[in-house]
């Protein structure tokens, strides 16, 4: 049974996560165990749950509870989901929700390079893109190039842009940066059997 908040007070302090806290402060540094992120529109919230993201609540329009964010309210368990009517959302969050569906979740310490790069056989380095959460949740923009490139599962930081626009054109840097697994071999002087692992 989900737990459903009728929005009644904005400045409860459990709906600061969604309208005062700036992402500085969701991403606490200090302590990224306890750092949030928030994923937009039922889709991106239930790959996040795939991936393992934990929720802590969700913010929707009233009428999304058992509409297109019923899956979503399932699979959340008994987190808090906080609803209301939009024009009283939009006027909580200062902007119109897209997909109508808002979920704060729990970040998840950030692997080490050996654990990222275990197992794969390419790995993109991406420069001039801003939100690493983007790419790391299914940014649009890098996936939709990185998959037409055949590539699948990447994990990427983004550094100084979140313009689309750059954002694709770094990835098309770092797709023609990549290298065979004949070029590695060479270069470290090894047999290709033992780049593939």
């Amino acid at each position: 049974m989900p737990n459903v908040i009728e929005i009644s007070d904005f400045a409860a302090p459990e709906l600061d996560v969604y309208a005062r806290l700036t992402e500085g402060q969701l991403k606490n540094r200090a302590d990224l165990a306890r750092g949030l992120f928030i994923a937009e529109s039922p889709n991106v919230i239930l790959r996040a749950l795939d991936a393992g993201y934990e929720p802590v609540s969700l913010l929707m329009e009233r009428r999304h509870v058992e509409g297109q964010a019923a899956e979503v309210v399932a699979r959340c368990g008994e987190v808090p989901v906080y609803v209301s009517d939009l024009p009283v959302l939009t006027q909580l969050t200062g902007f119109p929700l897209t997909r109508g569906v808002l979920c704060a979740m729990r970040r998840r310490p950030l692997r080490s390079m050996e654990e990222v790069c275990e197992g794969a056989r390419r790995v993109a380095v991406l420069e001039d893109i801003m939100n690493p959460t983007n790419l790391i949740i299914a940014g649009k923009t890098v996936r939709a190039v990185i998959e037409l490139a055949g590539i699948k599962n990447i994990r990427a930081k983004c550094l100084r842009s979140n313009n689309p626009t750059n954002v694709v054109k770094a990835t098309f840097e770092g797709l023609k940066a990549l290298r065979t697994a004949e070029e590695v071999a060479a270069v470290r002087g090894i047999d290709v059997e033992k780049v593939n692992g």
